[in-house]
């Protein structure tokens, strides 16, 4: 039913510099909402997820291919 996708801050300009940006930002202009890793202590870890989103899959197919379209469109928009 989860997810953790890994982020990959270098890869994006500089208004995302940490899960929680990533987060905030997404809902700002996509309206789309995942929980941040460090709301689960990923930030503090040695793990190769330190930046993290989870996401969840109990949604209708539909709203989970949307809400897919909505990430894609964002992350190619802040990438480097």
């Amino acid at each position: 039913m989860y997810a953790m996708i890994r982020i990959e801050v270098d890869m994006f300009d500089d208004n995302i510099f940490d899960d929680m940006s990533f987060m905030k930002l997404l809902l700002e202009e996509e309206n789309v909402v995942v929980l941040p890793g460090c709301a689960f202590g990923l930030e503090q870890s040695a793990s190769s997820l330190r930046y993290a989103f989870r996401v969840v899959f109990c949604a209708p197919e539909s709203i989970l291919r949307e809400a897919a379209n909505r990430i894609s469109s964002f992350c190619l928009r802040h990438r480097c």
